[in-house]
């Protein structure tokens, strides 16, 4: 992620299963195919628009026509056609439930907002306001040890779009908060803890011992 830019693509020696599946879908593809450990995209021309849009996916490289919404800004003397496109989302939206492809859409009218206002591996921290009950999305891979908090209110996050975590947001304005912690975090801390406290025993054996003789 060099000079701070999000790529859809790359490289991963443990790509999400419902991650691969979502890149399957959005070209067309069958849910099971295996995309091996690097995520290849197709001709955007056979891609889901609205897929292309809830990952944010503002920006595009390519040697072809883009079809609308992308927009071209430049040009390099290689061929290649940097494009905008002005539909992308950001990292987090809010959602409703619809008939399409997905079974979700994204809330588009201007009462309606949402920004990610602190962002850690561990913890996502979001402000978001809306007119009606809304999902509010992260477009990040739903996985199992995640946790949200909505006004104070713990729920567990729910899979949307096939690979992103969501949560019900009330109407008006909401602070919502993602936590990152394994089902077993407990367990882990009171072992580490348990193997501190062990090893710092161990070290002072010697010790009692020779003061003990000198004694």
């Amino acid at each position: 992620m060099r000079y701070g830019v999000r790529t859809i693509r790359g490289y991963s020696p443990s790509i999400l299963k419902s991650f691969s599946e979502f890149i399957n879908l959005i070209q067309g593809w069958p849910a099971e195919a295996l995309p091996g450990g690097f995520l290849f995209l197709g001709d955007i021309k056979k891609m889901d628009p609205m897929a292309l849009n809830v990952m944010g996916v503002r920006s595009f490289l390519d040697y072809f026509q883009a079809p609308a919404p992308f927009v071209p800004v430049k040009r390099f003397p290689t061929g290649l056609i940097l494009y905008r496109n002005p539909e992308g989302l950001p990292r987090c939206f809010r959602a409703r439930t619809s008939a399409g492809t997905w079974g979700y859409e994204p809330v588009k009218d201007a009462l309606t907002s949402a920004r990610v206002t602190e962002i850690n591996p561990n913890r996502i921290e979001a402000e978001t306001e809306g007119i009606g009950e809304d999902l509010l999305v992260f477009s990040d891979n739903s996985f199992p040890g995640w946790t949200a908090t909505v006004n104070g209110t713990i729920l567990k996050p729910m899979k949307v779009f096939h690979t992103f975590m969501a949560v019900p947001v009330p109407a008006g304005k909401s602070h919502v908060v993602w936590e990152f912690r394994p089902s077993h975090w407990s367990l882990y801390l009171l072992l580490s803890a348990a193997g501190i406290g062990l090893s710092l025993i161990l070290s002072a054996i010697p010790v009692i011992r020779k003061q003990a003789r000198q004694g």
